[in-house]
């Protein structure tokens, strides 16, 4: 598996890997189909 839920209630999930455009995510009875969206440089942290 490429992503993981980390808890049953949550509406996120985590990708353990790089994912393509297009791979499809399915959790439950929902699938979402993954578009192209850039990463940014950097994240801050409080």
């Amino acid at each position: 598996m490429q992503y993981i839920k980390i808890h049953s209630l949550d509406n996120v999930a985590v990708a353990l890997a790089d994912l393509s455009e297009g791979t499809e995510v399915t959790f439950d009875t929902q699938s979402v189909t993954l578009r192209a969206r850039p990463l940014d440089a950097g994240i801050s942290l409080p």
